[in-house]
């Protein structure tokens, strides 16, 4: 058997003594049956800037680690699309001075 990492998704409206309940299904290909697992969250305190992302030491950037947001041909929203002005790209509205 191996860790199982699960990232839940708290809803920044949450408040600061709210409770979640639920279940998880867990099973495998190989395994004779599924089995449910009951989960409770309590959440305290205020919500976690960035979802947590900028706290490297808590690995909850794995939420994003197998992520495909971004391999096809189009730009997730609220991103622009890289354009050329002339021979500089334009980024966020600034253009870059590239040096030929």
């Amino acid at each position: 058997f191996g860790t199982l990492l699960i990232g839940i998704q708290i809803p920044s409206r949450a408040g600061s003594a709210d409770v979640y309940r639920g279940h998880i299904t867990l099973g495998a290909t190989q395994a004779k049956a599924a089995i449910a697992v009951s989960v409770q969250l309590n959440v305290t305190g205020p919500p976690v800037p960035y979802k947590g992302n900028d706290d490297v030491p808590n690995m909850s950037r794995l939420s994003w680690l197998y992520s495909t947001r971004g391999l096809d041909d189009t730009v997730p929203a609220p991103f622009d699309p890289l354009r050329i002005l002339q021979t500089s790209p334009l980024i966020l509205a600034s253009s870059l001075k590239t040096y030929t």
